[in-house]
């Protein structure tokens, strides 16, 4: 666990959300970044993912 680090989870939580269905605008509001820069930074892979499209809309409710 010497390994583990908080930005860890952040990276997490931004890259499940988006593969959710979640929508950058309202990510940036939730986790406070006034910025689109860590945006990409934390969710570069998801945001490059061609299937995006695809998805559907993120609800916290549709979550087990």
């Amino acid at each position: 666990m010497a390994n583990l680090h908080a930005q860890q989870f952040r990276h997490t939580f931004v890259q499940q959300y988006l593969a959710d269905g979640g929508h950058r605008r309202d990510l940036m509001r939730l986790v406070g970044w006034k910025s689109r820069q860590l945006l990409r930074r934390y969710g570069g892979a998801e945001l490059s993912d061609g299937r995006r499209g695809e998805r559907q809309p993120f609800s916290l409710g549709d979550r087990p």
